[in-house]
């Protein structure tokens, strides 16, 4: 029977952990809770926030509207045009020009 090299013995620990120091970098890198994975989940996060941003102020203008239109707090010019919007009322003297929103 062969019996290991001294100098293989002597190797053999520093192999071990040498080996083991590279199978921890590697899933460091590439693992399921790695450095890549969480690059990704910052991207994720980022263009959620964003969407999220968007959607907030989109609530706030919709809100500052209902609030003009509340019977204790109602603004006279934004409900004639609301009324002109919806039903489509005019003078007959006005020209209505009707721009898109950016909505």
């Amino acid at each position: 029977m062969n019996t290991p090299s001294p100098r293989l013995r002597h190797y053999a620990p520093t192999l071990a952990m040498a080996a083991f120091g590279l199978y921890c970098a590697f899933y460091m890198l590439f693992g399921p809770h790695g450095y890549l994975a969480l690059q990704r989940l910052q991207a994720q996060h980022a263009e959620a926030k964003a969407q999220y941003d968007m959607l907030q102020n989109r609530r706030e203008a919709l809100e500052a509207n209902v609030k003009l239109m509340r019977p204790n707090s109602l603004d006279r010019d934004m409900a004639d045009e609301q009324t002109r919007r919806v039903l489509g009322y005019a003078k007959p003297d006005e020209i209505i020009i009707d721009l898109p929103t950016s909505n």
